[in-house]
């Protein structure tokens, strides 16, 4: 984005162009369609590439993070910015056993990416971590994905390449797009998660148990 930025091009146009691959080009030209010029102050857009497990695949986030979604309160819980929209597109290696398969495994990546770029962190305390539940942990709720499905496109897979598993493959490049689009509505941030450094949502439990009485 920063290239890109110095460049004074989209940074989706950016990525297409300077892709070494075609198939780089293939998976953005894929799910270009949802990105869009003109978004309201405190929503941004972010799009990333990644190549694993002989696969090519890219994201487009839309990150809501004005403050009345950012600061809805529910009851023990951290909230934060919502995806409004999102779209996957992959280029698998060879043959694709199980099409749906590989569909609920890019889904529950993404929203491993979502958590790992907003919410989801570990709290390491005096040689122990406040954390003590996935509930702590912050993961990825509801409030925080798009209210229609994640658009998922996995495209013809390339003849060349060796088959292999689907992975983890879809959590890097949603969690940097979705960086990258927390970034475009809010500038520049200096960690992750984003909300790695804000008060805890819970009260951490005790870590000496009580002694046993005689």
């Amino acid at each position: 984005d920063k290239l890109a930025g110095k460049s004074n091009m989209d940074r989706l146009e950016f990525r297409k162009k300077f892709g070494k691959l075609d198939k780089v080009r293939t998976v953005l030209d894929a799910i270009s369609h949802v990105w869009e010029t003109d978004l309201p102050p405190g929503v941004g857009q972010g799009v990333a590439v990644w190549l694993e497990h002989k696969q090519v695949t890219a994201c487009i986030v839309q990150l809501d993070c004005r403050p009345e979604v950012v600061n809805r309160q529910v009851r023990k819980a951290r909230t934060g910015p919502r995806v409004i929209k999102a779209a996957y597109a992959a280029i698998p290696g060879k043959i694709v056993v199980n099409p749906l398969g590989m569909e609920a495994q890019i889904q529950g990546g993404f929203l491993d990416g979502v958590a790992y770029a907003l919410t989801a962190s570990l709290h390491l305390q005096d040689g122990h971590f406040l954390e003590a539940s996935w509930d702590n942990y912050a993961y990825t709720r509801q409030w925080n994905v798009p209210l229609s499905k994640l658009e998922i496109h996995i495209l013809p897979p390339d003849p060349n390449e060796k088959p292999a598993g689907q992975g983890e493959t879809a959590v890097p490049v949603s969690r940097a797009a979705t960086a990258c689009a927390y970034v475009n509505a809010m500038g520049e941030n200096t960690h992750w998660p984003v909300a790695h450094n804000q008060p805890l949502h819970f009260e951490p439990y005790p870590t000496v148990p009580p002694l046993p009485t005689f």
